[in-house]
């Protein structure tokens, strides 16, 4: 379940949002490795980056030009681009550029794409101020923080270690642990952050990383409670992006897992 379309808003120097774009291309596009050895990134600006790497996925910039701030009509270009269905890739790529200076009713026209994304676009939003943006995009959209001092830099052990929790309650020897110690980290992780999107995107990492676990195995190959552990996963999934609440979803995940012993 690569979840492509799910929106991002980049925090970070333009360094790390390089790296960090890249990395998401090397993942999904076919041939991008041989296209940054033929462009490396180093030296370049996130646009210059950007620009070079439309010859290998359908990618569409939104950014200021000379006017202070980006405006409906914009808005209403990345519109058109997301109804377009790739045809360098299987994916489309839209950045929009310090997305604070995104107008207010800017704001809200994008907030509909924001609601129904297309399956095959990717949307990362750059800015150094999300408080900027309206709580309703922020909600639907995952917040990495770049910073290296950011929390949400350093919350992939933690993650990791609760999905290998989530994933021993298959095992059957003494190495398994209960659901309500898994619900304890996942709730003391959680706790850590006061902002629901970064709180969203703690439970979308961990979604991510239980989905990785399965996805080299034959659907036919899981028992009972491998299937189990996947509902409750795909279950999770849909209350974030139907943008349910988060102690509601964590409740139920444990309910689920808890049904498993």
């Amino acid at each position: 379940m690569k979840a492509i379309h799910i929106t991002e808003i980049l925090v970070g120097e333009e360094k790390k949002i390089i790296e960090y774009i890249s990395h998401f291309a090397l993942e999904n596009v076919e041939g991008f490795e041989k296209h940054l050895e033929k462009h490396p990134v180093s030296g370049k600006t996130l646009i210059q980056f950007l620009e070079e790497s439309s010859t290998k996925i359908n990618v569409f910039i939104l950014q200021t030009t000379k006017k202070s701030s980006i405006g409906v009509e914009e808005v209403s270009e990345l519109q058109q681009f997301a109804i377009k269905k790739p045809n360098l890739a299987e994916i489309s790529l839209a950045v929009i550029y310090n997305a604070e200076k995104l107008s207010l009713p800017a704001q809200n026209k994008l907030l509909k794409l924001l609601e129904e994304p297309p399956y095959y676009l990717k949307i990362y939003l750059t800015t150094n101020r999300p408080g900027q943006l309206l709580q309703t995009i922020r909600s639907r959209a995952i917040l990495s923080s770049l910073s290296k001092n950011s929390v949400l830099i350093n919350i992939s052990s933690e993650i990791k270690e609760i999905v290998k929790k989530v994933i021993s309650l298959n095992n059957k020897n003494s190495n398994s642990h209960e659901p309500k110690e898994i619900y304890q980290d996942l709730t003391k992780l959680i706790g850590k952050y006061k902002v629901a999107a970064e709180q969203r995107t703690c439970l979308y990492q961990l979604v991510q990383a239980i989905t990785e676990e399965y996805e080299e195995i034959n659907l036919q190959e899981l028992n009972p409670k491998d299937r189990k552990i996947i509902d409750s996963v795909n279950y999770l999934y849909k209350g974030l992006e139907n943008n349910a609440n988060i102690k509601l979803l964590i409740d139920k995940f444990f309910l689920d897992l808890n049904s498993m012993v």
